[in-house]
């Protein structure tokens, strides 16, 4: 869980000047996800994460973080994720290589 934490206090530093809410964390064991977000601002990852590199935490995080501006997986939700993590799609391979 401290790992989790930091991941998102880490990254959220790169979220803090864009006008939203630091979301509240839950862990839980997803079958098909890595993490998600709900409606209410929570970001829930995967417990299973705990075993990807660091990195890859980050990147999920991330991913989620970006879904508190833009819900969905616009262009707009893409520009931001490459924006915050260039590279993001080495880092997603690694992490779906990591974690078979």
């Amino acid at each position: 869980m401290v790992v989790f934490r930091g991941g998102l206090y880490k990254v959220w530093q790169k979220f803090n000047g864009l006008g939203i809410g630091k979301p509240k964390l839950s862990i839980k064991r997803m079958q098909k996800r890595w993490g998600s977000l709900s409606g209410k601002g929570i970001v829930t990852l995967n417990a299973d994460l705990i075993r990807a590199p660091k990195e890859c935490i980050d990147y999920v995080v991330t991913h989620e973080l970006c879904h508190l501006k833009y819900y969905d997986h616009s262009p707009e939700f893409y520009k931001l994720l490459d924006s915050v993590i260039p590279g993001w799609e080495k880092i997603k391979h690694k992490l779906e290589l990591s974690m078979v």
